[in-house]
């Protein structure tokens, strides 16, 4: 694990050492992800040449387990142990700034959502007279 934040873990990994990838290359990676407790997991394809990858859309201070699996031409290789994470807790949780000037008429607002990552912004500038 390279990076871990609220909502994304990037996994890096080195390419397996085998007789059997001297003669079959891998063709693909598959990455396995599951949330701690649960029994269905996401799966991701990568190709062959990668050695990293950035999961998306996690739930912050959530654990999830991970393992990547070499595929190569005879099939299926070993995948590697499951792997523990704990994504980072979100440090902001909710915000909202609002910034007026009236000498300038300058009117705006910013809300951010941390636990959604969704950030909405209003504003209007009126010109001086």
């Amino acid at each position: 694990m390279s990076t871990v934040l609220p909502q994304t873990v990037r996994l890096d990994w080195d390419r397996p050492k085998s007789a059997e990838l001297a003669v079959c290359p891998i063709s693909r990676y598959t990455v396995r992800l599951r949330p701690d407790g649960a029994r269905r997991s996401r799966t991701w394809k990568l190709d062959g040449d990668r050695r990293s990858v950035t999961l998306y859309g996690l739930d912050p201070a959530a654990t999830y387990h991970v393992r990547v699996l070499a595929v190569v031409c005879h099939g299926k290789g070993r995948p590697s142990p499951w792997l523990g994470v704990r994504t980072a807790r979100s440090v902001v949780q909710h915000a909202h700034v609002r910034h007026v000037d009236d000498m300038a008429g300058v009117h705006s607002e910013q809300t951010i959502d941390d636990q959604q990552g969704t950030v909405r912004m209003r504003g209007a500038a009126n010109a001086l007279r």
